[in-house]
């Protein structure tokens, strides 16, 4: 394949990863880049894609897992030190984060993103005076441009130095009219000006035809926010509510609305508002996040559980809804003691984003990989044993706007796309010996070298069962006997068949020996 193509395809992928960003498709642009990672294996560009999509979706855990594999491809990176700084900054290490932040601007890679990423991480810790040192530093070769004016000029109002803010945004916009400029002073004139503002929302509509790039939306915003400034909260509620009714961008000014009632306190008028807007609009990941924080941090987990369901009622085939369901039963300390059937909900939610009830293999390629993770965190955690007859046949299909239970077959696993994880209670070696739960992630096949063989018709198929072993006691002597003994250990230089889907195939021919072994230890029941 020559080097062209190469980049074209990549281009591809990241064209692809980027619109399904932009429509915060989440999951559909992490799948993408597992894609493309399988073609373009350990490729920088591709995991620090992946990583940044892992933070912008709120999943720090699989951040934080991309950023040490990332680690190990390319450690001299200049981005990989700013996401890293941005991981420690959301995980309160101050001292750890200022570190790598510092490190990505001296290797200046994406200096405006990291800029304006450290300065907002200084203004949080309340250090604006650091700040403005650090802008001092860029500021012979950054001043013309608009996006450092801004910044600054953020900085000085910080500082309380809001007369030279005005100034030097005074400057900016006589060399070049900038309509973010323009906003930004008349923002701070706000702040500065104590009287009866000089700058109204109707002076500033009369001046619109002087500024074609102002648009009516611009000004309702600066509206709002001078209002607020002034803690002139019925007025501003008003306007955001007349504004909800007159404009298009309805969105927008329900989560203006919102912050509102959460400046002012009104919590009551808050839940019910989110509520609302997240019955409609169960995609908007920043609103359901704070609903959660909400009822959370007010004890009230079942109430945020039932918003999830009725969520579901609404939007059977959103994908926010499993991702929210994840995060609900994380909460392990209230899930120990609930008695909620949980299985009753397999049938919801695991194959309702079927198209083609025929097809017995696009029914698996369906399933999300969030929905597939939800199982495996909820079986794991309450050391359910069922058999595949039990768990398959707990999954329904939708034709005609009717569920219908499905049939088990094995064959189905084989169609199990390999970077999924799955759970799936299978008999060891032939349904007869020790019944074990297993976990199958194929990629960590080769780093752990231990794995567990199911036969299938045809062929046999090894499916890694490391993370078990090493994070679970409950399976039973037999499992660590065999492991003490290394029985389930390949030979170092064997290398299995890699076919279909990355699946580590075998020929029976190839593994019978060890096949033989193993089921010479396991004692029959």
């Amino acid at each position: 394949m020559s080097g062209n193509f190469q980049n074209r395809r990549l281009r591809n992928y990241l064209l692809l990863v980027r619109e399904f960003r932009t429509q915060q498709l989440w999951d559909k642009a992490v799948q993408t880049l597992e894609q493309a990672l399988e073609e373009f294996s350990e490729n920088p560009v591709l995991i620090i894609v992946l990583a940044d999509t892992y933070f912008k979706m709120g999943s720090q855990v699989h951040a934080q897992q991309t950023l040490r594999e990332l680690v190990r491809v390319a450690p001299e990176n200049g981005y990989l030190n700013y996401l890293i700084a941005r991981s420690a900054a959301r995980s309160g290490k101050t001292e750890l984060a200022d570190r790598y932040y510092r490190s990505a601007l001296r290797k200046g890679t994406a200096r405006k993103l990291v800029l304006q990423s450290y300065i907002s991480f200084l203004l949080k810790q309340k250090n604006a005076e650091r700040a403005l040192q650090e802008l001092e530093m860029y500021k012979r070769r950054l001043q013309y441009q608009g996006w450092f004016t801004l910044l600054l000029a953020d900085v000085l109002v910080a500082a309380g130095k809001k007369v030279q803010a005005l100034r030097l945004l005074n400057r900016a916009m006589k060399r070049s009219f900038r309509k973010d400029v323009f906003l930004r002073y008349l923002q701070i004139k706000y702040l500065v000006d104590e009287q009866e503002p000089l700058v109204t929302y109707h002076f500033l509509r009369k001046q619109m035809p002087r500024l074609p790039d102002l648009e009516e939306a611009d000004l309702r915003e600066l509206h709002i926010k001078y209002l607020i400034h002034r803690q002139n909260w019925k007025e501003a509620e008003k306007s955001i509510i007349s504004y909800i009714h007159l404009t298009p961008d309805k969105l927008h000014w329900t989560r203006r609305l919102l912050d509102l009632k959460e400046a002012t306190g009104y919590w009551d008028e808050f839940e019910e508002i989110a509520v609302k807007y997240f019955l409609g609009n169960p995609s908007d990941f920043d609103v359901a996040h704070r609903l959660e924080q909400f009822l959370i941090n007010r004890f009230r987990l079942p109430d945020w559980f039932e918003l999830l369901r009725k969520t579901f009622v609404r939007h059977p085939v959103d994908p926010a809804f499993f991702r929210y369901l994840r995060l609900f039963y994380q909460k392990r300390d209230w899930l120990q003691n609930s008695h909620l059937s949980l299985e009753s909900y397999l049938a919801q939610v695991a194959v309702l984003q079927v198209e083609a009830p025929d097809n017995r293999i696009s029914r698996w390629q369906k399933i999300p990989r969030y929905v597939l993770e939800y199982l495996v965190f909820y079986l794991n955690f309450t050391n359910r044993l069922l058999s595949p007859e039990e768990l398959f046949g707990k999954i329904v299909q939708v034709q005609d706007g009717n569920p219908r239970l499905l049939p088990f077959d094995e064959n189905d696993l084989k169609q199990v796309y390999p970077q999924w994880v799955f759970a799936i209670h299978f008999y060891f070696v032939f349904k007869k010996a020790v019944q074990v739960r297993l976990m199958f992630h194929p990629d960590l096949f080769h780093q752990y070298g231990v794995g567990v063989v199911l036969k299938f018709p045809r062929q046999l198929l090894a499916i890694d069962v490391s993370p078990l072993l090493r994070h679970n006691s409950d399976f039973g002597q037999e499992w660590f006997k065999l492991v003490n003994m290394k029985i389930l250990r390949w030979p170092p230089n064997y290398r299995p068949k890699q076919t279909l889907n990355g699946f580590r195939y075998f020929n029976e021919q190839d593994i019978q020996p060890i096949f033989s072994l193993i089921k010479s230890q396991v004692p029959a029941k």
